[in-house]
């Protein structure tokens, strides 16, 4: 994919545009997971309730998930990968049960 055409805008690289393409940028890091077909789709609701749609995937190797949140219209608004504890932190900050997400990574 080129890379004046990003899948999504890292809010984290907005202010600091010399680590686009650094090892910090979820952009670049996702367009090579895709490319190396490294996601597997685990699943997808509005898990913290804000109307958008949370798509989850996980990393081949099981070291990390991928949320995607998603525009109405079906294109990425925002990408980050998720530990095993920033995953537990978000589901667990939104009431959403361990018996859906806790096998995830």
């Amino acid at each position: 994919m080129p890379r004046d055409r990003p899948l999504f805008s890292s809010p984290t690289l907005k202010d600091r545009p010399e680590n686009i393409g650094g090892p910090f940028d979820s952009q670049r890091r996702f367009q090579n997971d895709l490319r190396i077909d490294n996601l597997r789709l685990l699943s997808a609701a509005d898990y913290n309730k804000d109307g958008f749609q949370d798509m989850y995937f996980k990393v081949a190797d099981g070291t990390a998930v991928l949320r995607a949140l998603m525009h109405a219209d079906g294109n990425i608004q925002y990408a980050n990968y998720q530990s095993k504890a920033d995953l537990t932190a978000f589901m667990t900050a939104n009431n959403v049960s361990p018996s859906i997400w806790s096998g995830w990574i």
